[in-house]
């Protein structure tokens, strides 16, 4: 499994959602932009889609984050008294806090609003918010967390544009573009993602610099998480 998100302020937002709208112009896709729809009849369209990483993230200072999960470790009755959506959110946790949260608490004037796809969940994410902010204390640092939000990915360009990237580093995560029926236009897609980060391969702990801006993938074994 893997989570993901994309870091942005108020201005590349904005440019972002520019970007993307022009692009839906200039191409006809008015639907939801996402990786299970990518096909060989749609496979030029979301190369372009995807190039708007090369145009922001290296020139704007845009930060992609992923956390890919080796779930046949995952032990939630161990750790999280069985409740999966628990441990699920210690997940989103883990990324955030370390990812985003903490590299910006420093400073008082930050404020974070966090944005995640909606999904059925008896989870509060106030209590995320909670457990974020509670956090940033515990470190010495500032509880800029505003809001932690369901969002529905059909009205998020940002959205859209996270699940086709952490689409492709999940589609290399488990090697599925070397199985024998793997989706040909994924194969294809997979290959420009990783020659716009410009590296070989999304498996392995990374960090790989694009100018102003960074995709970094790093993985996490299970093990009793500290909040």
């Amino acid at each position: 499994m893997a989570l993901g998100g994309i870091m942005v302020n108020d201005v590349q937002k904005v440019q972002i959602d520019g970007s993307i709208e022009s692009f839906r112009n200039e191409n006809y896709m008015f639907r939801e932009i996402k990786w299970s729809k990518v096909s060989n009849q749609k496979l030029t369209e979301y190369q372009k889609f995807t190039s708007i990483i090369e145009e922001h993230f290296r020139l704007s200072g845009v930060h992609f984050r992923s956390l890919v999960l080796e779930t046949e470790k995952f032990n939630f009755k161990k750790y999280q008294g069985g409740d999966k959506e628990q441990g699920f959110y210690t997940f989103y946790f883990q990324l955030l806090y370390h990812s985003f949260i903490k590299k910006l608490a420093s400073n008082p004037r930050n404020k974070v609003t966090v944005k995640l796809d909606h999904r059925e969940t008896r989870y509060k994410l106030g209590e995320l918010k909670d457990i974020l902010n509670n956090r940033c204390r515990k470190d010495g640092l500032h509880p800029i967390v505003k809001a932690v939000q369901a969002c529905d990915s059909k009205t998020s360009n940002i959205l859209q544009l996270n699940d086709v990237i952490l689409g492709a580093i999940g589609f290399n995560a488990n090697q599925k573009q070397l199985k024998k029926d793997a989706n040909h236009a994924k194969k294809e897609l997979l290959k420009f993602i990783l020659f716009i980060a410009n590296v070989s391969d999304f498996r392995f702990s990374t960090n790989y610099l694009l100018q102003g801006g960074c995709i970094d993938n790093w993985r996490f074994q299970f093990s009793k998480v500290k909040q």
